[in-house]
């Protein structure tokens, strides 16, 4: 019986190895990042995304939303009630789906997409016009306005046809708060 138990406590012995080697440090290595605006530029970056940045993030899910048949998308990215000329004539949220087809018509279907910097355009914060005045008021103070205005020959006749948006910060989002172009949406 003494031989049983001197067998297994020898078994248990090396079944535990060696308890008294030195223990191993945790790894407390850093796991590579990408470098940051400060590593990089030796700026330190904004604490928050400038009205451009937010602006332009936006503006792409526009022209995607524009794309496809994302129509509760699309109504969600607009302020009504939405000018949609330059005399103030307003589209009231119940009349956008009678009237989406003439603002996303196949020529802003089509263009669009295809915006780039030169069709952008930030509005000048003092711009006197009363058509900018009155849609800056239903804005968040002291944030940008942009416009996207493109240009394409009309397919009826030999004049330049031509839309344009109008973009403003209303209750911290982005929203497309102002349309027109060389035909009328509502007579």
């Amino acid at each position: 019986m003494k031989k049983l138990i001197y067998v297994l406590a020898c078994c248990s012995l090396l079944a535990c190895g060696n308890n008294n080697r030195e223990k191993q440090p945790q790894q407390t290595a850093v796991p590579p990042m990408e470098d940051s605006a400060i590593q990089t530029t030796g700026a330190n970056p904004p604490p928050v995304s400038t009205d451009e940045q937010q602006f332009r993030t936006f503006f792409g899910s526009f022209q995607h939303a524009v794309t496809g048949t994302h129509d509760t998308l699309l109504q969600s990215m607009i302020r009504f009630p939405l000018p949609v000329d330059n005399a103030g004539t307003e589209l009231k949220r119940a009349e956008f789906r009678s009237r989406e087809a003439q603002i996303f018509n196949g020529d802003v279907i089509r263009l669009l997409p295809t915006a780039g910097d030169a069709n952008i355009t930030e509005i000048d914060g003092n711009n006197a016009t009363a058509y900018y005045k009155k849609l800056r008021a239903g804005t968040d103070p002291g944030t940008a306005m942009y416009e996207v205005h493109m240009e394409y020959p009309d397919q009826n006749s030999s004049k330049q046809g031509f839309f344009t948006f109008v973009f403003g910060k209303v209750g911290g989002q982005y929203k497309l708060i102002g349309y027109h172009r060389n035909m009328p949406v509502k007579a």
